[in-house]
């Protein structure tokens, strides 16, 4: 494997990783959305700023989320069997399918507090405009993927010292 070199770490191959994913998605949803563009099916991007924001701070969490994604599956199997189920159950909860201004306010209140909300609704008041009503607040999500980070981080690094011992 990759790992036997010296210079590379754990931590190399789940950025390498990362990073590729991240550029894939990114040139898919550019291709989409020009392609999209070019047949007069979508509009411009009223606020490309806001749009750039929300993505980065989706791809900050999305970090934090796979490096202990990473981290947990290495040393239990439990835990690898329980990732599939819980992307499903999450399904649900993904503000892909509603606007935080669409809910009650009580509502708007919970929802707050889910990381995932605030990129989305950075994307569409990007993408839509203030037509969209978009309500976010980014920090929210940037500091639960901070908090994620590090944790990552740390799992991580005592995973991989496990791994070589073996």
């Amino acid at each position: 494997s990759i790992l036997i070199h010296r210079g590379v770490t754990h931590l190399d191959v789940i950025f390498a990783r990362m990073l590729l994913e991240f550029t894939a998605t990114t040139v898919a949803l550019c291709a989409i959305y020009g392609a999209l563009f070019i047949a007069g099916l979508a509009e411009p991007i009223h606020d490309f700023k806001l749009v750039v924001a929300g993505w980065l701070l989706h791809a900050w969490l999305s970090v934090g989320v796979g490096m202990c994604i990473a981290a947990g599956t290495e040393s239990s199997e439990t835990v690898e069997r329980f990732i599939a189920p819980l992307q499903y159950l999450t399904v649900p909860l993904s503000p892909i399918f509603y606007m935080v201004s669409w809910l009650p306010y009580q509502a708007q209140q919970y929802a707050f507090w889910n990381p995932l909300a605030h990129p989305y609704e950075l994307i569409r008041g990007g993408v839509f405009g203030p037509n969209a009503q978009p309500m976010y607040y980014p920090s929210v999500t940037f500091y639960t993927g901070l908090v994620l980070i590090s944790c990552g981080l740390i799992a991580v690094h005592i995973v991989g010292k496990r791994i070589h011992e073996k």
